[in-house]
C-alpha cells in the first residue's frame, strides 16, 4: 500500500521510518530529500538576513527625565494653555470683541504696556529665547510669564494659583521673580524697577513743571508741584524679632514708604521701604524729591505769581508739596491749619485739604487695581516689598499716561465753574453745626476747633517741632492769595476723567515726557 506524501514527510521526519524501510518508498524519499534541502535553504537566507540586516528595536519614546509637573501637564494631549486666546491677532484688532475687553479687566494694562513689557523681558536674559535650541524641555513663551505675574498682582494669588490657564508652574514663576540674595542674576521685580523706573517715576521737567503749575494755579495753590504722603503696606512674615520695629500705630507689622504724586495723580517719586514705625517728619528728611526741591534750581528757583487780598501781583519763588500735619514745617512741605483761628484760616484748611486728597485717591487706586498691595505681604526680604511696590506704582504710570488722564487740565475744556462758584457762595456766610437735631450758628464760643492756648502753637510742642525759615511767610501769603481768588470766583475744578478723556484701547502709549492729547 502506498502511502500518501503528506504523511510519508511527516513519519520520516518524526522518525517513524528509518533509512533501511526507505529504500522501499523510491519516489516518497526523492521528494522527502527535495523538501528538507528546501527547509535549510530558507533557514539560511534568513539567517544571512539577520546578520547584514539593521536590527529591529521596540518602539519606545524617548527618555525625558525633565519631562514633570506642567510640561508634563502640556504634553499629555488635549490640555491647551487658555489664555494663548488672549493674544489672538482677531481678539487684539477688535475692540469690541469679549476676550479685548476682559484683558485689560484681568491683566490691569493694555496691549500696548504689555507688548512693551514682553519686548524689554525677551532682550533682559530673564527668559530663554525659544529661537535659540537649548537641551530639555521647550522654554515656556515670555508671554505666559508676563501673563501669570500680572494677574498675580491684580488678585494677590499665589505662585501656583494660575498654573492650569498659563501653563505655568508656580515654582517656575517663583524662581522668575524673586532670586535670593546669594544668586548672581536679578529676578523680575529687581529687573522691571531698573528697567522702568527712572523712566516713569521721576520728578517732573521743565515742561511738566509749567504744565502741573498751571493746574495749581487754576485750583487756587499756585506753587503746588504736588501731594506728598506715607502708606503702610502689610508684613505678614515679618520676623519675630522685627516685629516691635515695625509694627506702628496699625498694631501690625508694616513697610512705609513716602511717595509724591502730582495733581494729576502721576506718581513723581518714592522713597525706599521703612520700618512701621517710623513717622512722617523722619522719612521726609531724607525724601530725594524734597531735597531736589530745596537745592534744584528748576523748583527752588521758580518764580510764579500770587495776589495780596487786594489784587496786588506779586512773585514768589520756591516750589513746595502739599502734606498733612505731620509732616516738618518746612516752606517746602506746607500743610493747612490743625486749629484754624479765623474763618478765612477754616476756608483754607477745607480747600487744602480737598487739595490733598489726590494722593490719597492715587493710594487707593494702586490698591485697588494691585490687590496684592492690600493683603499681607508673605515674602521673606523686605526689599522685595520695595520692588513690588515699585512695579505697581510703575504700571500705574504707564496706564494713566496711556489713557491720556495725565493731561487734565491742560485744556480749556476740562473745568467747570459754576458747581465750584455754587459750592463757595454756599459756604461763603457764617457756618453752622448740628447738635440735637437742631442748627446752630457757630461763634467764638461754639467754634470747637479753637482748642489749647490762644492758637499761638498750630502743632504742639514748637520745641519738637521747629518752624523753618520762610515758613510762616510763604504759608501767609498762599492764605491771601486763596482768598482773593475765592471772593472773585477765579478758582476752578477740573471734570472727571470719563468725561475728558475717553479711553482709547487702539492707540499706542507715549512715552513719560509726552503729553497725551
Amino acid at each position: 500500500m502506498e502511502m500518501d506524501l503528506d504523511d510519508y514527510i511527516l513519519e520520516r521526519s518524526c522518525g517513524f521510518i528509518d533509512d533501511e524501510h526507505a529504500l522501499l518508498n523510491p519516489a516518497g524519499e526523492e521528494f522527502f530529500q527535495w523538501y528538507q534541502g528546501q527547509l535549510r535553504r530558507g533557514i539560511r537566507w534568513r539567517q544571512e538576513e539577520k546578520s547584514t540586516a539593521p536590527r529591529p528595536r521596540k518602539e519606545k519614546r524617548p527618555r525625558q527625565p525633565w519631562l514633570t509637573g506642567m510640561s508634563k501637564w502640556r504634553r499629555a494631549g488635549d490640555n491647551q494653555v487658555k489664555w494663548w486666546d488672549y493674544l489672538r491677532q482677531d481678539v487684539r484688532d477688535n475692540p469690541t470683541c469679549l476676550l479685548n475687553e476682559e484683558f485689560r479687566h484681568k491683566f490691569r494694562v493694555t496691549y500696548c504696556i504689555f507688548d512693551r513689557i514682553v519686548d524689554a523681558l525677551k532682550g533682559s536674559g530673564l527668559v530663554q529665547d525659544p529661537r535659540v535650541p537649548k537641551p530639555g524641555a521647550p522654554p515656556i513663551p515670555a508671554e505666559m510669564k508676563v501673563l501669570h505675574i500680572l494677574r498675580m498682582l491684580a488678585v494677590g494669588a499665589q505662585y501656583d494659583a494660575f498654573e492650569e490657564a498659563s501653563g505655568c508652574a508656580g515654582k517656575t514663576i517663583q524662581a522668575l521673580c524673586i532670586k535670593p540674595a546669594s544668586s548672581q542674576t536679578k529676578g523680575f521685580y529687581d529687573w522691571f524697577v531698573d528697567h522702568f523706573y527712572d523712566e516713569w517715576v521721576r520728578p517732573p521737567d521743565q515742561e511738566e513743571t509749567k504744565a502741573e503749575l498751571a493746574y495749581a494755579a487754576e485750583i487756587g495753590m499756585p506753587g503746588m508741584i504736588g501731594q506728598m504722603d506715607a502708606v503702610h503696606l502689610a508684613w505678614d512674615a515679618c520676623p519675630a524679632g522685627a516685629s516691635g520695629e515695625h509694627a506702628g500705630k496699625e498694631g501690625y507689622p508694616t513697610k512705609a514708604f513716602n511717595a509724591v504724586c502730582s495733581s494729576r495723580r502721576l506718581f513723581y517719586s518714592c522713597s525706599r521701604a521703612y520700618p512701621g514705625t517710623v513717622n512722617d517728619k523722619t522719612m521726609v528728611k531724607s525724601d530725594e524729591f524734597i531735597r531736589a526741591l530745596k537745592e534744584d534750581p528748576l523748583y527752588s528757583d521758580y518764580e510764579y505769581t500770587v495776589f495780596d487780598r487786594l489784587g496786588a501781583e506779586s512773585k514768589l519763588k520756591g516750589l513746595y508739596v502739599t502734606v498733612d500735619g505731620g509732616y516738618l514745617r518746612w516752606p517746602e512741605t506746607l500743610d493747612g491749619y490743625k486749629s484754624p483761628r479765623n474763618d478765612d484760616e477754616t476756608l483754607y484748611q477745607m480747600h487744602q485739604g480737598s487739595v490733598r486728597k489726590d494722593v490719597e485717591c492715587a493710594f487707593g487706586i494702586l490698591k485697588k487695581r494691585f490687590r496684592m498691595l492690600r493683603l499681607p505681604f508673605l515674602v521673606r526680604d523686605a526689599i522685595d516689598i520695595e520692588k513690588i511696590f515699585k512695579t505697581c506704582m510703575i504700571i500705574h504710570n504707564m496706564l494713566l499716561i496711556d489713557d491720556g488722564l495725565s493731561s487734565i487740565g491742560d485744556l480749556d475744556g476740562d473745568w467747570l465753574n459754576d458747581d465750584v462758584n455754587a459750592f463757595l457762595e454756599m459756604n461763603r456766610g457764617p457756618r453752622s453745626f448740628g447738635f440735637g437735631g437742631v442748627q446752630h450758628r457757630e461763634t467764638a464760643e461754639t467754634d470747637f476747633t479753637r482748642v489749647g492756648s490762644r492758637y499761638e502753637d498750630h502743632h504742639g510742642n514748637p520745641d519738637d517741632d521747629p518752624v523753618a525759615p520762610g515758613y510762616d511767610a510763604k504759608k501767609r501769603v498762599l492764605l491771601d492769595h486763596f482768598m482773593y481768588c475765592r471772593n472773585h470766583n477765579k478758582i476752578n475744578w477740573p471734570l472727571k476723567a470719563a468725561q475728558v478723556r475717553p479711553r482709547d484701547v487702539g492707540a499706542d502709549p507715549p512715552s513719560r515726557g509726552v503729553v497725551a492729547a
